[in-house]
Formats: C-alpha cells, structure tokens, sequence
C-alpha cells in the first residue's frame, strides 16, 4: 500500500528538531550541532508550509526571524509566537485557527495572513492585532462575512493600509472610527421634548456605502490583475516548455546524425582495412623473392 494521505497523517510539534530537519540539508548534516543552531538562529526567513504541525514551541529563540509562514498545517490556536520581536511578516493561513490571541506583543508585525481559517468574531478580551498591522487577510473566514466586518476590522487597526486585498479608503477609516465612535448628540433638545435625527447618521451611512463600493471595485481589480499575470506566467511556461522540447529534439537529431556518421566511419574504415589484407604479399616465399630481386 501507498503511504497515508496527509489528512490521515499525525500531527508535528513545531520545535527546533523539525526546523533543523526543514532547513539543514541532508549533504549539511555532518555539521557540528553548534553549528546547525548558530545556522537557525541566524534564520530571517522561514518557510514551513504543508508539515502537519499542531502544535508551537522552542521558537523565542529564532530573534533574526522576519518572515515566517505557517500556512495550510493543522493549527487551532495561535500560540508560541508571541516573543518573536523582530517578526514582520506572518502567515498563517489554511489552518484550523478559531481565535485571534497573543499576537498584540509583536510590535513589528506588519502583514498578517489569516485567511481561510475558522475565525467567526473577536469578542475575546485578549483578541487583537498589533497597532503597526498595515496587510491584513481574513477572507475565508466566517467572520468576513458578517455585516460590519469592514468597519470592525479598520476600527480596531488604526494603521490598517490593505484589508482582503483591497485598499482601505479614507473614507472607509473615518466611517469606521465614527460608527465604534459616535457623535454625542447635543445636549439642546427641540421644542416639545422630542430627541431631533442625528444629522450625521445618513452621511456616515453613505460614507460606508460609498466606501464598500470602492472596496469592491479594488478588490475586483486586484482580482482581475492577479489573472491576468497568472496567464502571462502559464503562456511563458508554456513557452519556455515548448524551447525546452525544440532544443531536445535538436539535441536528439545532432546525436541521430552523430551516431550515423560515427557508423559510416567505422564501416569505411573496416572495409579499407580488409582492402589491405586482401593486397598484402602472402605465404613463405615472399620474404625469398624479395631478397632474389634484390639480388
């Protein structure tokens, strides 16, 4: 039988013995061990996509660590990353993730990728993102599509640039700072004691409105411009595939031609050297007529 299907697979421990068998080669293994962990610990980037990891540990000490991704493993909570101070750029997307925790003390982090998680709101009091966040993905998650997530999102990222891949308007972080931050009404009250409409309640719903068509529009865009280079990478694949069989064909032809003419000189040279044989004096009284004529 074939292996087990990932899904079937244990779950890994995310430690510094799984990293080491990830990022030390295996013609590098006869390294000394203060070697291989002066060689982790000096790691910016560190991919670890598709290793069944379930569970974080030993990473506070990896402080050169800048990138790191996570993505497509089989994480439920975010945890062990929280001492990675220097870490800027985190993935953690494709994952069993349920609550946005511990990640409000990387204070460098600016992009996070969460998409396509389980993520349904962030009610939790230790739920939050770091205050410099500037990229943030979440769609795929049940939470992006609730009414308000937008403005929920943008309001509690202050320095928020790009949300789902699509750039987050001014107008859009005024309505959402305004709709977390309501205008206190005026303390005059219209004759007859009645409470007036609150005049700004129409404008910061247009806003939005206006705001959430932008958003579309971008992300559309996006959209469509990430199509249109994932076609011009197949049809240069493509391309560059078709060379690859022309320059082999030629290959195969010029050894074809070699071979021929290699085939051609052999046999030429075997048919002069039968010529040869076939002139040559023979039998015992050749050595006597030479020496009677040189007489």
């Amino acid at each position: 039988m074939g292996s087990m299907d990932e899904e079937e697979q244990e779950a890994q421990r995310l430690d510094l013995l799984l990293i080491e068998r990830v990022v030390i080669p295996p013609h590098e293994q006869h390294m000394s061990d203060q070697q291989k962990y002066e060689t982790m610990m000096s790691l910016s980037t560190l991919n670890l996509d598709h290793q069944r990891i379930g569970s974080i540990s030993g990473l506070a000490t990896l402080h050169s660590l800048v990138h790191l991704s996570l993505a497509n493993n089989r994480l439920r909570n975010i945890h062990g990353l929280d001492r990675l101070a220097n870490l800027e750029v985190l993935s953690l997307a494709c994952n069993q993730i349920t609550r946005v925790t511990n990640l409000k003390s990387l204070a460098k982090l600016k992009t996070l990728d969460l998409s396509f998680n389980l993520i349904k709101e962030l009610g939790d009091p230790d739920a939050g993102f770091p205050t410099g966040l500037c990229s943030l993905q979440l769609n795929g998650n049940p939470l992006s599509q609730l009414p308000g997530y937008r403005a929920l999102i943008v309001g509690k990222c202050s320095e928020l640039v790009e949300l789902d891949c699509a750039t987050v308007a001014s107008v859009e972080r005024v309505a959402a700072r305004r709709a977390i931050h309501p205008p206190t009404t005026s303390s005059a009250e219209p004759e007859g004691g009645e409470q007036g409409p609150d005049p700004g309640a129409d404008v910061y719903g247009d806003a939005m409105h206006y705001a959430s068509e932008i958003m579309a529009v971008q992300r559309d865009s996006f959209i469509e411009r990430a199509k249109m280079r994932s076609g011009r990478a197949k049809e240069a694949g493509r391309e560059r595939k078709a060379e690859m069989v022309a320059v082999l064909n030629e290959s195969h032809q010029v050894k074809l031609e070699l071979d021929a003419t290699i085939a051609t000189c052999a046999a030429a040279a075997c048919r002069g050297g039968k010529a040869a044989l076939s002139q040559a004096p023979h039998g015992p009284d050749t050595a006597s007529a030479a020496t009677a004529s040189t007489d």
